[in-house]
């Protein structure tokens, strides 16, 4: 098959769906199809598939954005991008497009993609959440509603925020009406997405990782270390962790803790934590080689974090959060702990469970190296090139 991959951004831009895209990439190609990507990241990681860059018009706004090397994709077609996606397509006989999170808004026209079928993986709430977080003031939100403008214009400034929300319920519905098949990456957001009312056939098919990094390398030593990858945010529980760094150290144990990420408001990391800065994905499979346990303290509905799945890999227990996607991930008890989200005594309680019992962190980790399996390539991929033929099929009749 031809495939062309539409996403956001690309590794060598750090992130959990970032690291999805260039694996899929990767594995498709391997498994005999052609593919090509299409992303607005600047300085494209490549494989065995060519990467086409496309400029956004968010890139105009780049003062806007917190980060000004991550303009996000507007939440509606972008003329940019359509006329330049049309040109690609036009130049290319592609048999399937797979979008990935609002740069395949730039794809539902049928202007610009004939009669090629269109899959989008939903790796966030961004179908019914214009903030993607399915957060609102801090507290999870039932939404959608009303409420999704003063949201919204919270989180994005009372000039733009109330049109990013209105365009994306928009959005939703052209979606519904011109998307041939979801796939979400968790039961959760498939449920908090709606997408059984949504009239689109639609799959949980999660994140995966490549076969090879399922390997056990564990230090047997009496090294004591927790590590964290991800953005240093408070979404993802990084104050949380922080305060439970100072509940252990009040105890007197004797551990590091090794951070690795965007700094995004978190504030002041404390004296005595290691902050590595923002890392490639193999510093990060060394650190968790390196690790007793890895952290995982999410307040908000994490999708499908990548770093739990390269955790397991790895045979490193987790300590994580009973929210979103996680829960198909982690055996509470089994092969990690999962504690309530923003509670910090529960979160030390749970990482001193397995900093101070080897049997338990090795015990624990073996039944993540078993578990991880139906997580990995060979376990995944085929279930989405068969979601591509179905799509290609349904659009011939």
């Amino acid at each position: 098959m031809k495939v062309l991959l539409a996403t956001q951004f690309f590794p060598p831009v750090a992130g959990g769906e970032e690291r999805h895209v260039y694996n899929l990439a990767t594995a498709l190609a391997s498994r005999g199809n052609e593919v090509t990507v299409a992303t607005s990241s600047q300085g494209s990681l490549s494989g065995d598939f060519e990467v086409v860059r496309i400029e956004p018009s968010a890139s105009l706004l780049r003062f806007k954005y917190s980060d000004s090397n991550r303009p996000h994709s507007l939440p509606f077609s972008d003329p940019i991008v359509s006329r330049k996606l049309k040109a690609l397509v036009l130049a290319n006989r592609f048999d399937v497009i797979h979008g990935h999170n609002w740069f395949a808004n730039s794809l539902l026209s049928r202007s610009v993609r004939g009669k090629i079928p269109l899959v989008q993986t939903l790796h966030d709430y961004s179908h019914v959440c214009a903030t993607k977080r399915l957060v609102k003031y801090g507290a999870l939100c039932e939404g959608p509603g009303l409420a999704c403008i003063s949201c919204s214009s919270s989180h994005y400034g009372d000039i733009i925020g109330p049109g990013v929300a209105m365009l994306n319920a928009i959005e939703r519905f052209k979606r519904n009406a011109r998307v041939s098949h979801f796939i979400a990456v968790s039961r959760y957001v498939a449920t908090r997405n709606r997408l059984s009312s949504s009239g689109v056939p639609f799959s949980v098919i999660p994140n995966f990782i490549p076969d090879s990094l399922v390997v056990e390398t564990r230090n047997e030593g009496e090294d004591r270390t927790i590590f964290y990858a991800g953005d240093l945010s408070l979404d993802k529980g990084v104050k949380v962790l922080f305060d439970a760094y100072e509940i252990l150290r009040s105890r007197g144990l004797d551990f590091e803790l090794r951070l690795a990420g965007r700094r995004v408001d978190v504030g002041e990391i404390p004296e005595g934590v290691t902050y590595l800065g923002e890392l490639s994905s193999i510093a990060i499979e060394k650190e968790i080689n390196n690790a007793t346990v890895v952290a995982a303290p999410s307040i908000y509905p994490d999708p499908c974090p990548t770093v739990v799945l390269e955790a397991m890999a790895k045979g490193r227990p987790v300590v994580s959060t009973s929210v979103g996607g996680i829960t198909d991930m982690v055996e509470n008890g089994i092969s990690g702990i999962l504690t309530k989200p923003d509670n910090a005594d529960a979160t030390a309680d749970a990482i001193v469970k397995v900093l101070l019992d080897p049997v338990l962190a090795k015990t624990m980790g073996e039944h993540a190296l078993s578990r991880v399996v139906s997580f990995t390539t060979s376990a995944v991929v085929e279930r989405i090139e068969d979601i591509y033929r179905s799509a290609i099929k349904n659009s011939l009749n």
